[in-house]
């Protein structure tokens, strides 16, 4: 058997590798899964990506579905994205700075603000942060945020619907509107001290409840 799996940091297994010097890819709730119904896992995966990330690998790359068996979707934060740079001749995924909702950014010192700005600033120009400030602070809203959700999460469930594929969805959000089936930002697992992604024991703990999940559609 093959799994798909898409997602951020949660999926991927963002901290194991910063905080305890170990490989995620070894020890992530998707190779615990895959590994417990000796199936191939097949991970794309990445820290800080967006919705429209894991949207643009799901529909506008070719992918055959008919090679996977299981297909594990985890959407994110609505406050990121992504655009094609010509320059850098690749997409750079982005996160809107949120200065008026602490929800998301609690986390983050001032340093860590201030690095990213200096980083950002030196790679693209002063004007994309002023532009990425602009849009959080003009732009962004909780509707524009739940309805860019709501569209990820009804492409991706209907079209795994219609090729008849079995799939398990999740999310990493604070808003109520989806009935995931499981959602990393609500559910209680062990995490990493002063980080928030799941511990090794907390890869563990979700890895348990998603096989429980999902045994009868195997």
């Amino acid at each position: 058997m093959r799994f798909y799996f898409d997602g951020d940091s949660f999926t991927f297994g963002g901290g194991l590798d910063r905080v305890f010097n170990i490989d995620p890819t070894k020890y992530r709730w998707s190779k615990i899964v895959s590994d417990y119904f000796g199936a191939e896992e097949i991970n794309l995966s990445q820290c800080g990506c967006s919705n429209d990330r894991v949207l643009r690998q799901f529909f506008a790359e070719g992918r055959n579905f008919d090679e996977y068996d299981f297909i594990f979707i985890q959407l994110t934060c609505a406050f990121r994205s992504e655009f094609w740079s010509d320059e850098y001749n690749k997409w750079v995924t982005y996160s809107l700075p949120i200065e008026k909702n602490k929800r998301f950014d609690k986390d983050r010192t001032v340093k860590q603000r201030v690095n990213i700005l200096e980083k950002e600033s030196k790679r693209f120009g002063k004007e994309y942060h002023e532009w990425k400030t602009y849009r959080a602070a003009n732009i962004l809203s909780d509707t524009g945020a739940m309805v860019n959700e709501l569209v990820a999460y009804n492409s991706i469930k209907s079209h795994l619907e219609l090729i008849e594929k079995p799939f398990f969805i999740s999310a990493l959000t604070n808003y109520n509107h989806i009935n995931y089936d499981f959602n990393f930002y609500k559910e209680n697992y062990d995490r990493i001290a002063y980080d928030g992604h799941p511990s090794i024991l907390g890869h563990k703990q979700i890895a348990r409840r998603i096989i429980h999940k999902i045994e009868d559609k195997l």
